[in-house]
């Protein structure tokens, strides 16, 4: 899992370096008219980066409610051929509804005055896009409410487990609060331009939104769980860039930014 959690990270980060850079390059050249078939192909990474990160989330959850649940079943099945098999579920969804928006599109106009991979999709993908966030959000949300409540009361009477408790509460705390403002907000963002009246600008600017937001949140998510989850730290620190920047440690993780004497610790 923590494979999928880094490489949705990784994935989002270049559809968003491929957007940034070829909006340069149209900008250069003056270009003022574009093919659907050329903005789809610049947007897949990006389609592909927040449907890994969505489905990611989603087994995350799952597999700590499990744990929860069962933790004995748990400790049997988490072998790595289980493992394999959540990552190729989470990567042949992916890949499938990322090639969503190429169905139907020979139907359609084939130039743009503005290139989205929003605006450039077939006009029923909208339709699944809301139902694909939706479902998603709610399943997630339900989930992790669900492992609040499982582990509070099943430790309702014990004083030892207070910690345990306090640092649950903090990281669906911290999760979910991020998942909000950074993707269910751009995607109500996009359900709303729906109502409003879509036009190839305003299709335009959600579908940036929500890509930007959707990176944010999965580089967050990253942190968040490597907060908390040792393997996924020890994972990190093997990243040959990644380990110059973040210094993990069993309790503390350092976080350092382009200023040499600022940087901020979040203790676990």
């Amino acid at each position: 899992m923590r494979s999928v959690c880094l490489s949705k990270s990784t994935v989002s980060g270049i559809g968003t370096g491929t957007r940034g850079i070829s909006a340069m390059v149209f900008d250069a050249f003056n270009v003022t008219v574009f093919s659907k078939t050329t903005c789809l192909i610049l947007g897949t990474p990006t389609l592909l980066g927040i449907h890994l990160s969505q489905t990611t989330m989603v087994a995350i959850a799952m597999d700590r409610l499990f744990c929860i649940w069962a933790p004995i079943l748990y400790r049997r099945t988490e072998t790595i051929a289980f493992g394999f098999l959540r990552f190729s579920i989470c990567c042949a969804y992916s890949t499938v509804g990322s090639s969503l928006p190429y169905f139907g599109l020979l139907f359609e106009p084939s130039t743009l005055p503005v290139c989205s991979s929003g605006a450039a999709a077939a006009s029923w993908f909208s339709a699944y896009w809301i139902l694909f966030s939706s479902v998603l959000t709610l399943v997630l949300y339900v989930v992790y409410i669900s492992i609040y409540f499982i582990f509070s009361r099943r430790n309702s009477g014990s004083t030892d487990k207070n910690s345990v408790q306090r640092t649950i509460t903090v990281t669906i705390t911290a999760v979910l609060v991020s998942y909000f403002f950074l993707y269910c907000i751009p995607n109500l963002l996009i359900l709303i331009a729906q109502f409003v009246g879509p036009t190839p600008t305003i299709i335009s600017a959600t579908s940036l939104i929500t890509s930007i937001g959707s990176g944010l949140n999965a580089a967050g998510n990253v942190f968040i769980y490597g907060w908390k989850h040792t393997e996924l730290r020890q994972a990190m620190k093997r990243i040959p860039l990644l380990k110059h920047f973040i210094i993990c440690k069993d309790q503390v993780i350092t976080v350092t930014t382009a200023t040499p004497m600022s940087h901020s610790r979040m203790y676990g």
